[in-house]
């Protein structure tokens, strides 16, 4: 089964028997298509969510330079727009 959500994009969830892989969309080095990169396997959905939400805070400051306040106050805000979809 797989997983795709506005939530969550660019990344997505492939779920198995075994575990959730989370892989991420994004284009080639050429531009030509779009490719998966995986990313890791988590034993459950909360684990590969929180990793999402980490994800998403780094890709929004890439190259810049944030207290841990912000960081902790981004991560919350993704992290509760997610598990919000599931109240």
């Amino acid at each position: 089964m797989i997983i795709e959500d506005f939530s969550i994009a660019p990344f997505y969830i492939e779920v198995d028997n075994y575990n959730h892989t989370v892989f991420e969309t994004k284009l080639a080095k050429d531009k030509s298509k779009t490719v998966s990169k995986q990313h890791g396997h988590y034993s459950n959905m909360p684990s590969a969510l929180r990793y999402i939400a980490m994800q998403k805070v780094i890709m929004h400051n890439q190259e810049k330079t944030i207290s841990l306040k912000q960081y902790i106050e981004q991560y919350n805000a993704i992290s509760n727009n997610i598990t919000n979809l599931i109240k």
